[in-house]
């Protein structure tokens, strides 16, 4: 029961942060700055986390990982409790900063954590793999419908609340897993489990792919608010519209959850990133929200494929776990850095973000031509014939 819980966390620190971007994003608008600035709550935060990560991924081990977790949780609840004390911009982007570090200090020891106290480390791997997209994926969804439905005071409440709550469970989980350990089950897998050992190592793929992905999320999260309010959308429409982008994601990481091989064949790759491509069109040349809910579902099942994928080849790796987890959040922040700066300049020259989406919708389309073309080189060594094909 307590292996099901622990996958409540993700969705509590991507729900603060959801909503921390949807509302900085949406005040920023609103008060007229550029689209740089706007941009800025995603690259302040970036950046402290790409610092931070990779010395996460030297320190965590699965004997500290839940201590760090407790760490980042009262970070995090300190840091939105902060945001209710002051609104001045630079406050805001120091507390951003502050649970930068702080959102760090959860993720890197998060997945090591979730992977020690699962049993089985073959069907684990797919497993938790699947309810961590899921996780993150409903709170960063959450996020920007809380705030975009109530008072932006009673979101940080909540994200304050969260936080401490998160490091209090955290501890009590850690307390019962000291007690009675998890007995890994080290045994071949059965016929009908899925068999990883032979499998080529393609967490390189998955930086490339989740790298892109990671782009244009940051422009979906802060340019939607900035062209839904230039197309006068509601702020209700647009916080709609980015938990669709998000529940979509999420969905799609719980539907992969009992497939076994898909991570090492190209077609499914290439249509997710077509996907990715036809929503970020849709959000470049959309004037009415329904066209951005189309978007958002496309998008959605892109991002969801995009991220479990990411996951999926880190911790599918006996040795190099840690080390791949930390590479994965330090590409996560530099991306976010790029993705954020390059699209506020962008949108500042042309007065939106028509052309930084369709932009963008291209370097999707390289993306997956790329990422199938290195499938097929690879195509012996991916597709063994002993792999069954689901």
């Amino acid at each position: 029961m307590l292996r099901i819980i622990i996958y409540a966390f993700p969705m509590f620190v991507n729900l603060i942060l959801g909503g921390m971007f949807f509302i900085v994003a949406i005040l920023l608008s609103q008060a007229h700055y550029s689209p740089l600035v706007i941009t800025g709550a995603v690259y302040v935060w970036a950046l402290v986390y790409c610092i931070a990560s990779p010395i996460m991924g030297r320190i965590t081990t699965p004997a500290n990982a839940a201590r760090l977790i407790m760490f980042g949780g009262v970070g995090i609840g300190l840091g939105s409790l902060g945001f209710l004390l002051s609104q001045y911009v630079v406050i805001q982007f120091i507390l951003i900063g502050i649970i930068g570090v702080s959102s760090a200090m959860y993720c890197t020891p998060f997945q090591v954590f979730m992977k020690a106290i699962e049993p089985d480390q073959n069907a684990g791997v797919v497993r938790s793999t699947a309810l961590y997209t899921a996780s993150w994926s409903f709170g960063m969804a959450t996020g920007p419908l809380i705030f975009g439905l109530f008072d932006w005071h009673y979101g940080f409440i909540l994200n304050s609340f969260l936080g401490f709550l998160m490091a209090a469970s955290v501890w009590f989980i850690d307390s019962h897993h000291q007690k009675n350990p998890v007995r890994h089950r080290n045994t071949p897998p059965a016929s009908s489990e899925a068999d990883y050992s032979r499998m080529p190592d393609l967490a390189w793929l998955g930086w490339i792919i989740a790298g892109c992905g990671t782009i244009a999320v940051c422009l979906v999260r802060t340019l939607i608010p900035y062209q839904g309010t230039l197309l006068d959308f509601s702020k209700a429409e647009i916080g709609i519209i980015l938990a669709v982008v998000s529940y979509v994601q999420g969905i799609t990481a719980l539907c992969l959850l009992r497939g076994k091989y898909w991570m090492y064949r190209p077609v499914p790759i290439l249509l997710a990133g077509i996907a990715g491509a036809l929503a970020l069109v849709l959000f470049g040349l959309g004037e009415i929200p329904a066209w951005f809910y189309i978007g958002a579902v496309l998008y959605g099942i892109f991002s969801g494929c995009c991220y479990f994928y990411l996951v999926f080849h880190s911790l599918v790796h006996p040795t190099r776990s840690s080390r791949y987890i930390a590479v994965n959040e330090t590409l996560v922040g530099i991306t976010s850095i790029l993705g954020s700066i390059a699209g506020g300049l962008l949108s500042g020259i042309s007065g939106n973000a028509s052309l930084t989406f369709l932009l963008a919708a291209g370097m999707f389309v390289l993306m997956a031509l790329f990422s199938a073309r290195a499938f097929q080189v690879s195509r012996k060594r991916i597709l063994p014939a002993a792999a069954p094909r689901s």
